[in-house]
């Protein structure tokens, strides 16, 4: 009776985290694509910079001087027509990370931040959000200990999620955008560490269950 208590007691945790999980996939993550949004990340450039209004000399004799943090003077560009409503349009291709400053003839100014803080911000989130799960599911792997089977099912999902997530960032997707010293890639140490949290989650379900067949040997 005690077993089949803690074997009911860790098969409804284990309901409940594989429950919250699927609905955090589940809710849909909606932002708006907007041209030149500030901030941007690096790989949505080039993109387009659009007037908000029409200018009285038109788009071609209109000029915009872009210039960096410094500030420098990067480039200067004489507006094109974009679409038929006589609104203007410039392509901005600088994908350094910067703060960069859009001063136009007629006396209008713009900021384009290049650096996409807000879905760095988003990309840290879901991975620490997945990351803490994963130690949930390592802390029940150990609770219940004693009972093999949760224990050895908590450990076989933490691992799976530590892989899936080393995976994803080894094939490119960006936990944060800062390089350590030394020549290492900070992403690519938290994959490392991923993967090494996925190995001894895997080691330690491989042992619980080599541990539960003798007993159930001994069962019969």
């Amino acid at each position: 009776m005690v077993h089949n208590e803690k074997d009911n007691k860790g098969i409804k945790i284990m309901k409940k985290i594989i429950i919250l999980t699927l609905m955090i996939l589940i809710v849909p993550i909606v932002y708006s694509l907007q041209q030149c949004d500030s901030p941007i990340e690096p790989s949505d450039i080039p993109c387009e910079v659009v007037s908000t209004y029409l200018f009285d000399d038109g788009c071609a004799a209109t000029t915009i001087k872009i210039f960096d943090s410094v500030p420098t003077l990067l480039d200067t560009r004489n507006y094109d027509v974009w679409g038929t409503g006589g609104r203007c349009n410039i392509t901005f291709n600088f994908t350094a990370r910067d703060s960069y400053s859009l001063n136009s003839s007629d006396g209008s100014t713009a900021t384009i931040i290049v650096g996409g803080v807000k879905m760095e911000f988003l990309r840290l989130t879901i991975f620490g959000l997945f990351f803490l799960i994963d130690l949930v599911l390592i802390g029940f792997m150990h609770k219940f200990k004693e009972d093999e089977g949760s224990s050895i099912v908590f450990g076989w999902i933490a691992t799976a999620i530590m892989f899936i997530l080393g995976s994803m960032i080894m094939f490119g997707f960006k936990v944060i955008d800062v390089d350590v010293m030394f020549g290492f890639n900070a992403n690519t140490l938290i994959g490392i560490v991923c993967y090494m949290i996925g190995f001894y989650s895997a080691y330690y379900s491989v042992l619980m269950n080599r541990s539960r067949k003798p007993q159930e040997e001994r069962g019969y």
